[in-house]
């Protein structure tokens, strides 16, 4: 079983300047809650020398400009795991 969620979340100074008005832009992400029929996750661990090393997370990432949340997720997972999402999530 695959769910799909979208979160918004803010761009860190890495990634953007704050905008004219002074508020930082949102950036919107999403992720896989991949479970298996025993109940176990799909999560995975940071490397040590990764930004947020040692963090645990679900596969994903950051919507490229003009994807779909659904096309974004389906990119991630076949970069993150090498594995094709199914038409409907």
């Amino acid at each position: 079983m695959i769910g799909v969620t979208t979160e918004s979340e803010e761009k860190d100074d890495a990634q953007t300047a704050d905008n004219a008005e002074g508020r930082r832009e949102m950036i919107t992400v999403v992720a896989a809650v991949i479970e298996r029929s025993d109940r176990r996750l799909l999560i995975g661990q940071r490397r040590r020398s990764d930004t947020s090393p040692l963090k645990w997370e679900f596969p994903g990432g950051k919507l490229r400009d003009g994807e779909t949340p659904e096309v974004a997720l389906a990119r991630e997972l076949q970069e993150e795991l090498g594995a094709d999402a199914p038409e409907k999530c």
